[in-house]
């Protein structure tokens, strides 16, 4: 009896040990997500056009390009009033006239794609990684992505490239018209996205496939284990009892 109680309390060590050694512990797999981002540990980067992608009501943490960090739940992406986004961007624009002179809000530039096609129309400002423009031809303001723009040519001649303007956008020196909408308090705030420097949340507990199948191994295992310890001590005190019955 001492023998089977022995080996009971072993193949419940020896399961603790092989899940030990193959890695339970939940910690380990969010070390592994955010190893590649040591500004906070346990949260990712989101930026660019991954913000499109994050789910509404998402606890999200925004650093502003001041440095200032607000946190709040996510609410997506919406445009600002058309007027309110004038004056911002003639804002921007006035602080960059030493550095690149950009279109008057409506002004007529013609837009040279990269098929080698070029339409006339009216510049109407930015958005996240598109430029606003309204043909001649049509009634509405559309947005043209800038990696099929080649260049624009404003009315007096002068040729903006696509590339010069994308480094503007990413730095965050020309006005977009839309902002990200954030939940804080139960109170929505609006946040320019041309403010953003990024976006953070935190990472996903998620095991490594290894993991998932040593910690499988070692469940299968122990249960086997488990089995073979409880017939052993149980099946020895059912022979027992039989026999002082008869």
């Amino acid at each position: 009896m001492k023998d089977k109680i022995t080996s009971f309390i072993l193949s419940f060590l020896l399961a603790y040990l092989i899940c030990q050694l193959s890695g339970c512990s939940l910690t380990n797999s969010i070390r592994d997500e955010t190893a590649s981002n040591p500004s906070k540990p346990g949260y990712i980067v989101i930026t660019g056009e991954q913000y499109l992608n994050i789910k509404s009501g998402t606890t999200v943490e925004v650093l502003l390009k001041s440095g200032q960090v607000v946190k709040g739940k996510y609410s997506g992406i919406s445009p600002i009033p058309e007027e309110e986004y004038y004056k911002r961007y003639a804002a921007r624009k006035e602080k960059l006239k030493d550095e690149v002179l950009l279109p008057e809000m409506g002004e007529a530039i013609v837009l040279l794609a990269k098929d080698g096609n070029q339409y006339e129309g009216n510049f109407f400002g930015f958005d996240f990684g598109v430029i606003r423009f309204k043909k001649t031809d049509s009634a509405m303001i559309g947005t043209w992505y800038m990696n099929v723009v080649d260049s624009i040519v404003d009315r007096e001649g002068r040729r903006m490239e696509s590339e010069s303007l994308r480094l503007l956008m990413r730095e965050g020196k020309v006005a977009f018209i839309s902002a990200i909408i954030l939940r804080i308090k139960k109170e929505e705030s609006r946040i320019e996205l041309d403010d953003v420097s990024q976006i953070q949340t935190k990472a996903p507990r998620k095991k490594s496939p290894n993991n998932q199948i040593l910690v499988a191994v070692a469940l299968i295992g122990s249960i086997a284990l488990l089995y073979l310890a409880f017939r052993a001590m149980f099946g020895g005190m059912g022979k027992a009892l039989a026999e002082m019955i008869n």
